[in-house]
């Protein structure tokens, strides 16, 4: 039992008058919401916004994992960096911590285009990239925009979009770095924003596995052709060689003799040679 515990039981048993950490805050509990917002299901919701603001709203938070509004709202022109696709964030949240008032997270191609957008459509003048705000009329609209997109509501309008942009980003590159890229620790991580998997991540693990078997059964195939080629090639060249020298080569011995050594062999010997054969004298005639 823990010592908070013990101190509450205690306190019921009437040996304490009063517990001394009620005053005390709790620690943060793990998150059992795990409503994951897919690729589809943003793009849905993106194209039924009514403007660019509402969309780079939107984009800010699941492309992006940014607070909202606290850190979406102080977002100006000068904090985007078009060139090298990073976006400088003030978090007002952490900027208690040293060297944690701001962070840079990544501007993805889908965020580029809202941030593109905006700039064009943008009235002359305004310096926030957003200046929505109200939250009851904020609601209002949104529930409007899920009833356009045919997407079915979620909890934790904007915590849902960040924690699902952390996941989204959790399948692809190192947790050290999407977990700066999000403003909190690893630690962190784990409890409230990457505690479920997305069926996302299931799908693309079946589908490397059905392609990593399609490939080693296409090698297999592969190779079962070449052997046969392999195969083929050997016998055909058998078949000209033939061609080419009908003798037989167990007869090559009787063949090679020169000429005035007989056709056979001495036996007995390790290293053969032909036994000559006697030949009469050679006579010559010499004219007078």
């Amino acid at each position: 039992m823990t010592m908070l515990g013990e101190v509450g039981g205690a306190k019921c048993r009437k040996v304490i008058d009063a517990n001394p950490f009620d005053s005390l805050k709790s620690g943060p509990t793990p998150s059992k919401y795990t409503r994951y917002i897919t690729p589809d299901e943003i793009q849905r919701v993106i194209d039924a916004c009514p403007d660019a603001e509402w969309r780079l709203l939107f984009g800010l938070a699941r492309y992006a994992g940014l607070r909202i509004p606290s850190e979406s709202h102080r977002l100006t022109w000068a904090d985007v960096d078009f060139e090298r696709a990073r976006l400088t964030v003030h978090s007002p949240k952490t900027e208690r911590w040293e060297g944690h008032d701001q962070r840079v997270v990544p501007i993805t191609p889908k965020l580029m285009a809202l941030l593109r957008e905006r700039f064009e459509t943008m009235p002359e003048g305004e310096t926030p990239l957003v200046t929505i705000g109200g939250k009851g009329a904020v609601i209002r609209r949104v529930r409007r925009i899920w009833a356009k997109a045919s997407v079915e509501p979620w909890a934790r309008l904007w915590q849902t979009l960040r924690s699902s942009c952390e996941k989204e980003w959790a399948m692809t590159f190192p947790q050290f770095a999407v977990s700066r890229w999000i403003g909190h620790s690893i630690t962190i991580s784990g409890k409230h924003y990457a505690n479920a998997v997305p069926d996302e991540l299931f799908e693309r693990a079946a589908k490397a596995t059905a392609c990593a078997q399609r490939q080693a059964q296409r090698k297999a195939s592969d190779g079962a052709g070449n052997e046969k080629k392999r195969g083929n090639g050997a016998d055909r060249a058998e078949a000209r060689n033939s061609a080419a020298n009908p003798q037989n080569w167990r007869d090559l011995r009787l063949v090679s003799a020169s000429p005035g050594v007989s056709e056979e062999w001495s036996r007995g010997e390790s290293n053969p040679r032909p036994v000559a054969v006697s030949m009469p004298p050679l006579r010559v005639c010499l004219a007078i």
